[in-house]
């Protein structure tokens, strides 16, 4: 399990990048378009992500087994907390994305397990367009899924650590509650909307395990 955190870890990090460079540019369409790289640098480097692996976890041959999901789970959030700390040092960038959270914390329960659940369907769509075509178009189910789930305005759990350590860094502990009830609520929401299409899919036969 300790490698699965420490790659985890990694993967939090890539994911940060990500986020780092969607709130660099003033355009929201290429600033989705650059968070791109944080999970095409996860399927590129095969590095865990709770996201991208959570769909599997009622399936009994992948291995993704509670105490597994949960380790790359915390070892996301603690490489993309890193991230966000970073991120204080740098006004402007801290500032955007602080202000970002403070949006997403005011979403109602029903808004934000919606948007999360259909964040777990883009990015599972993503990583299974990645696992089953060969070539360089398997990254074009990244370059579409990425940019849908963030300009539709929906919540991934892992990304949202980035912008919640950001906010409390800006504007400290007075908000703690609200902003770890609504990491909870988009992972629970990110989670079943990963799982339920899964295996919709698979119960149609029009998916196989990735």
């Amino acid at each position: 399990m300790k490698k699965t955190f420490f790659d985890a870890m990694g993967a939090g990090v890539f994911i940060g990048l990500g986020c780092f460079a969607f709130v660099s540019v003033d355009s929201r369409i290429a600033g989705a378009v650059f968070f791109c790289l944080g999970l095409y640098s996860v399927l590129f480097f095969g590095v865990p992500l709770y996201t991208g692996r959570c769909a599997y976890a009622l399936d009994k041959d992948t291995h993704q087994t509670p105490k597994r999901l949960l380790t790359m789970f915390l070892g996301n959030c603690v490489g993309i907390l890193l991230l966000g700390l970073m991120s204080l040092s740098m006004k402007d960038k801290a500032l955007t994305a602080a202000s970002m959270f403070s949006s997403k914390i005011q979403k109602s329960l029903i808004e934000t397990l919606f948007s999360s659940a259909l964040c777990g369907v883009c990015v599972y769509i993503a990583t299974n367009a990645w696992n089953k075509i060969n070539g360089a178009e398997r990254a074009l189910g990244v370059l579409l899924a990425v940019p849908t789930f963030i300009l539709a305005g929906f919540e991934h759990c892992i990304a949202d650590v980035f912008y919640m350590t950001t906010y409390i860094g800006v504007n400290g502990f007075k908000d703690i509650l609200p902003s770890l009830g609504f990491i909870f609520l988009a992972t629970i929401g990110n989670t079943l909307g990963a799982i339920i299409f899964h295996n919709l899919l698979n119960g149609f036969e029009f998916s196989k395990k990735a």
